[in-house]
């Protein structure tokens, strides 16, 4: 009987690990807090984005300003109304990631050599 529960166990901890993945990084979590604050589950990508990019305390202080405010409808429209304004002031941590670039090849030795 406790093999059979083990199992059951064992099965379910398998399926809750496909559907949540680990926080690894203080960005993330500052991210999932602004989507969970602003119930707004649907763009936690771009939460998580931003949390990479502009500085955590001030992105969370804007979050919870924003939450205060009852007779808002859309937390989340109203954040990003607040925050293309005050876009400047916040603390930029990182820059956004640049793509590579293509280094010309280099020639081998033989063929320099030949002209």
């Amino acid at each position: 009987m406790t093999e059979a529960f083990a199992q059951g166990y064992l099965e379910k901890l398998k399926v809750r690990r496909a559907r949540s993945k680990p926080v690894s990084h203080g960005h993330q979590m500052t991210g999932l807090t602004i989507a969970s604050l602003l119930h707004d589950r649907a763009h936690t990508h771009l939460y998580l984005r931003l949390a990479r990019e502009y500085d955590n305390g001030a992105l969370l202080s804007l979050a919870k300003d924003v939450t205060a405010r009852k007779d808002v409808e859309n937390w989340g429209a109203y954040f990003m109304r607040r925050f293309q304004q005050t876009k400047t002031t916040i603390r930029r941590i990182a820059a956004p990631r640049q793509t590579q670039r293509k280094l010309p090849l280099r020639t081998s030795r033989r063929s320099r050599s030949r002209k």
